[in-house]
């Protein structure tokens, strides 16, 4: 491999490692929401969980939850991205 693809992966792991410090306080902070809007949910009484405020507060949970899941699995791929392309580069 040549200097100059080198010097681009360099740059492009770089760029990588910027992302990932970024990402994985958002990926925490939505973890927390989700877990609260899930808990507040299940402290509804039963009654009240049924009513359209209920369900909202469950589907927006759900969505909370998918959220989280979504960012999480695409910070592996990201780390794994990253090692692939260290592995490329040679460092």
């Amino acid at each position: 491999m040549n200097q100059q693809r080198r010097k681009t992966i360099d740059e492009i792991v770089t760029s990588i490692s910027s992302v990932l410090a970024s990402v994985e306080p958002l990926i925490e902070s939505t973890e927390g929401v989700a877990e609260e809007e899930r808990e507040a949910w299940e402290n509804l009484p039963e009654n009240l969980q049924y009513t359209s405020r209920g369900e909202d507060m469950d589907a927006a949970a759900d969505a909370l939850e998918n959220a989280h899941t979504s960012l999480f699995e695409a910070l592996e791929n990201i780390r794994e991205a990253q090692e692939n392309l260290e592995e490329a580069g040679g460092f």
